[in-house]
């Protein structure tokens, strides 16, 4: 994001209950077992995102796009890391 540290923590507090949604709905996809809370994902969709803190996004859309491949893939790296402990 290209604006200043202020105004990304006012779209942080935009979308963040969108996330928590979202994140809710994912986590229900998800077998019982996986032990993740809304909020843990949303906030490991908001480090992954802001590795990449030089993308811009277009609009709402596409933000959330990006929001959703990044938690598809914490829950895929989740899912995977469970698997190899058993």
């Amino acid at each position: 994001m290209g604006g200043s540290a202020s105004a990304a923590a006012d779209m942080w507090g935009m979308v963040y209950e969108d996330l928590r949604l979202m994140a809710v709905g994912a986590i229900k996809q998800e077998s019982n077992e996986s032990g993740l809370q809304p909020t843990q994902v949303v906030h490991e969709v908001f480090i992954r995102l802001d590795r990449n803190s030089s993308q811009d996004w277009d609009d709402r859309r596409h933000f959330f796009g990006a929001a959703v491949r990044a938690m598809e893939q914490f829950l895929i790296d989740h899912a995977r890391k469970r698997k190899a402990l058993k």
